[in-house]
């Protein structure tokens, strides 16, 4: 029944003035009334014969309840089932936090509302605390000057194109304060060091058999060797003499003698020594 047929109705029941509720006032509220319950009677009596809605009132039906999520009827409601299966579908997409790291899920508007709220809440220009610059205005990281900017002094710190290119070039002329650009090194325990002007210093350790006349090969080749030297090693407890002396030098080998002599023995040695050469290799 319709509000307004219920306020005229309380207004009737609690009318207490003699002579109000007059036969034509009752009459026609009963009359209202009826009608309006006719209407209802006829709305539901049009659904079920005509299986459609009619003005503006209509009842629901088990057939009518949609119970998928594949249905693409506009007019038909979708089932509690239906809407529950929904909600945990959208509910697995969203988070409602600001700490899961999932880039399949959205945020919630609630937690979208408190991220702008932190945002809105941050400073304009943040300063940290310690030894920091100053907030201002400064270049860009990556920004380009122009040639009028540059300020000529002694102890400048930049540099015009035409500088850049004759300073690539002084690799090709100059040596490095360590020589790495001209000299061909090998610092191993058989090693050389070859300077670019020819000169060429060599060294290493042997410590071969006992034959007479050992060769011993040189790292590289010389062109002259000009000098080598021998040094060995022994405990000398009964003040003997060890002694290592080439027989023969050449490009790329020498020869030695290794001999070994106390108060009553002079033999061939096996005491291992090193060595140092030095020449041209140009």
């Amino acid at each position: 029944m319709s509000k307004q047929l219920i306020t005229e109705s309380e207004a009737i029941r609690d009318e207490v003035r003699v002579g109000a509720n007059s036969a034509k006032r009752v009459g026609t509220l009963l009359v209202q009334m009826a009608n309006e319950v006719n209407g209802i009677y006829t709305n539901v009596l049009d659904w079920i014969n005509n299986d459609r809605p009619q003005g503006g009132g209509f009842i629901l039906t088990q057939s009518d309840v949609v119970n998928a999520l594949t249905d693409e009827s506009e007019l038909k409601p979708l089932s509690a089932k239906q809407g529950k299966i929904l909600k945990a579908i959208i509910d697995g997409l969203v988070v409602d936090n600001l700490v899961t790291d999932n880039e399949s899920k959205a945020l919630s508007a609630r937690q979208g509302k408190e991220l702008a709220e932190r945002i809105e809440g941050l400073s304009e220009v943040y300063q940290p605390l310690g030894d920091y610059q100053p907030a201002g205005n400064y270049a860009a990281s990556v920004h380009e000057h122009q040639a009028s900017d540059i300020q000529e002094t002694t102890d400048k710190k930049v540099m015009t194109a035409e500088e850049r290119n004759i300073l690539s070039t002084l690799g090709t002329n100059f040596a490095k304060s360590d020589f790495s650009n001209v000299i061909t090194k090998s610092l191993s325990q058989n090693g050389y060091y070859k300077f670019p002007d020819g000169f060429l210093i060599q060294w290493g350790y042997f410590s071969g058999g006992t034959a007479n006349n050992q060769s011993i090969n040189f790292p590289l080749s010389f062109k002259s060797c000009f000098s080598l030297t021998f040094s060995s090693t022994t405990d000398n407890t009964n003040n003997s003499i060890w002694s290592v002396n080439y027989a023969a030098i050449y490009a790329s080998y020498f020869t030695v003698y290794r001999r070994y002599a106390d108060a009553g023995t002079i033999a061939n040695s096996s005491q291992s020594f090193r060595w140092i050469a030095i020449g041209t290799w140009k």
